[in-house]
């Protein structure tokens, strides 16, 4: 019971202490005139029939990073907030850290208090790799499925300009009609390319800043497309007729491999996975299986090498089904 409650003791102090200096940078930042929703209450204002409340405070809200781990972590920082924006989670990088530092303290408590203390120090290592890994891996697969969207609605975006072009439509109005008619994510996006021209950036500088927020490797081809005919002219109709056809065929082909490689990612997850459930049963039919072994002092590091094992396994599964297009 005590080591529970010391374990208990030690989360509640950790966290007080991240809301305590999450607060105080607030107030610091406050103290110095920095106010955080200037930007956003100007853009709310703007053309107030064009997007609901809920999608204009999701897409024009612009990010203001923690100066405490801005300068602790210096640009590492910059890339992690980038890396989390991209996600749209709804969490800022401040936040996750901090539900990353909780995890990974309750993680290497729990390792603590279960494992043995003969490897008790085990859990130094794998408390990091649970609690911050797997939020991660959240992270990035959040991001992922979001840039997919986002490619595979891309082409009809594109035709949509195209037949806005070509009914005498400037390319700025086409890019406000793909922020009403289309949903998100491109939507919102455009809609945030749209306020930005509006509030004086050139059309090639928004779209390079949406893709820094949407990390598709086929806009930078849109975002070339659109600075070519600014700077030295030309057609631009035809252009993007011709870019549609080529992201609509190499989003094909990557869903085609997507399909074939679905049986490799499948034994992946399959093969990583049976162990685990064989350990179970067995506990469950006869439970003391393993007590025959467990007493042997060579036990706990044969448990550990294979669970190093089962994620090597994982990870190379993932490799080896990983195709680029």
């Amino acid at each position: 019971m005590s080591i529970i409650l010391a374990i208990a003791a030690c989360i509640a102090i950790f966290v007080s202490v991240i809301l305590v200096v999450d607060a105080a940078t607030g107030l610091l930042r406050a103290a110095r005139g920095i106010d955080e929703g200037a930007v956003e209450r100007r853009l709310l204002e703007a053309q107030p029939g064009s997007l609901d409340d809920d999608e204009r405070i999701a897409v024009l809200r612009d990010r203001q990073t923690s100066t405490l781990l801005q300068g602790a972590l210096g640009p590492l920082f910059g890339k992690f907030a980038k890396f989390v924006d991209q996600s749209k989670i709804g969490l800022s990088p401040e936040r996750l850290l901090v539900l990353m530092g909780i995890l990974t303290f309750a993680t290497f408590f729990a390792l603590v208090f279960v494992l043995p203390a003969k490897i008790a120090w085990i859990a130094v290592l794998f408390a990091p790799v649970i609690g911050c890994g797997s939020l991660w891996v959240f992270v990035s697969s959040a991001r992922t499925k979001r840039r997919r969207a986002f490619e595979e609605q891309l082409p009809d975006a594109i035709d949509l300009i195209v037949r806005s072009l070509k009914i005498g439509h400037p390319v700025t109005s086409a890019i406000s009609v793909i922020a009403r008619e289309m949903p998100a994510p491109i939507g919102p996006e455009f809609a945030r390319v749209a306020e930005e021209v509006s509030y004086g950036h050139d059309l090639p500088t928004a779209i390079v800043q949406m893709q820094d927020r949407v990390p598709a490797p086929d806009l930078s081809y849109f975002s070339m497309a659109i600075q070519i005919q600014q700077e030295s002219g030309g057609n631009l109709v035809e252009s993007l007729q011709k870019l549609a056809s080529v992201v609509r065929d190499r989003y094909r082909m990557f869903r085609k491999v997507h399909a074939i490689t679905a049986e490799g990612r499948f034994s992946a997850w399959a093969l990583s996975l049976f162990p685990f459930i064989i350990g179970f049963a067995l506990q469950v039919v006869r439970p003391d299986y393993y007590t025959q072994v467990a007493g042997e002092p060579w036990f706990p590091y044969i448990a550990v090498g294979v669970v190093v094992m089962l994620i090597v396994n994982v990870i190379m599964m993932r490799i080896l089904t990983t195709i680029k297009v």
